[in-house]
């Protein structure tokens, strides 16, 4: 069992998430950007609204003497090439993209070969609708940058929350925390990533998924995830 969760922030998702994870203590949990010493420099380059270009690249350079994959490297390079020529934004593709490739080789395939029920936050489909439809670097090339990440790594499922922009934000605009880089983007940037992630599911995603109305409240999506998953 290898099923992820998935929605805009404000769906509900870690909500659910944290409920579902009481049931499978065994269960390997996972997220994105991040999830192993390396991914999560690579998430702080991503998220982290303070730091400057200069910081972002040289973070970025203090992996490579780190114990990275060859597919890694070669996405940091592209990274930093990108960062160069139009700044963290153009970065962002390479970045998700080597952030998974170290969850996935050292976490996601080692557990799978154990079978190690695994729980994640996040996926591929993240990338194809922040970068792909919301960045308009196109959602096709986006997929094509991760497939021979994921390949072989494919969940057993995928369960998207899915629920309108304008209720997610409204349920956002009571949190105190922190924002990070892309919790500052405007409505219309959220309302492509939705449009990004249903596109997915409708015409790209090769494995199973479901989509859930997260405009529900909590105890009514927990029931219905919990039956899912139980039942996968």
């Amino acid at each position: 069992m290898y099923i992820n969760f998935i929605g805009i922030d404000g769906s509900g998702k870690d909500t659910i998430f944290n409920l579902i994870k009481e049931h499978y203590p065994a269960a390997v949990l996972t997220k994105e950007p991040g999830g192993t010493k390396e991914a999560e420099v690579i998430r702080d380059v991503l998220l982290n609204q303070d730091l400057s270009l200069k910081e972002r690249e040289s973070k970025i350079l203090s992996l490579k003497s780190l114990n990275i994959n060859k597919e890694t490297s070669s996405l940091l390079d592209k990274a930093i090439e990108a960062i160069h020529e139009e700044g963290i934004n153009r970065a962002e593709p390479f970045l998700y993209a080597a952030s998974r490739s170290e969850s996935i080789e050292k976490v996601i395939k080692p557990a799978l070969s154990q079978n190690i029920p695994i729980l994640g936050r996040r996926s591929v489909a993240c990338s194809v609708a922040y970068q792909g439809s919301a960045r308009n670097f196109g959602m096709k090339h986006i997929w094509d940058l991760n497939f021979p990440i994921i390949e072989k790594a494919y969940p057993t499922l995928e369960i998207f929350f899915d629920l309108p922009v304008s209720v997610a934000l409204e349920r956002l605009s009571g949190r105190t925390g922190k924002q990070d880089r892309l919790d500052t983007e405007d409505k219309a940037f959220f309302e492509k990533v939705r449009e990004g992630y249903l596109s997915y599911y409708k015409d790209i995603c090769p494995y199973p998924y479901v989509i859930i109305d997260a405009s529900q409240d909590i105890p009514t999506v927990f029931q219905g995830v919990h039956n899912i998953v139980s039942n996968n």
